[in-house]
């Protein structure tokens, strides 16, 4: 494999003062999702983990995936910061 452009470079990311401490931004949030589908996690494997996490019941009546992808940015928008950041029970 060959290596990236920015470590040949030696390019790295300038430090940046920590601004927020008790948060979960919407990127981060936004981010998750995304991430787990390019892992390939589908939408209704996704609502399980969030849901658990979050102890509450999928919605019955999201049936499709595109539904169910919705549900599951609804349900990580609306959750507490420190819930987002929860390590996934076995």
């Amino acid at each position: 494999m060959t290596e990236r452009f920015s470590d040949r470079q030696g390019y790295r990311p300038s430090a940046v003062p920590i601004t927020v401490r008790e948060d979960a931004p919407p990127s981060l949030r936004e981010a998750i999702p995304m991430l787990a589908k390019k892992a390939g996690m589908r939408p209704s494997v996704m609502r399980e983990v969030i849901c658990h996490v979050l102890l509450k019941q999928p919605d019955p009546s999201n049936w499709g995936d595109s539904y169910i992808r919705d549900e599951v940015f609804s349900l990580i928008g609306e959750a507490q910061w420190y819930k987002v950041y929860e390590p996934v029970p076995e």
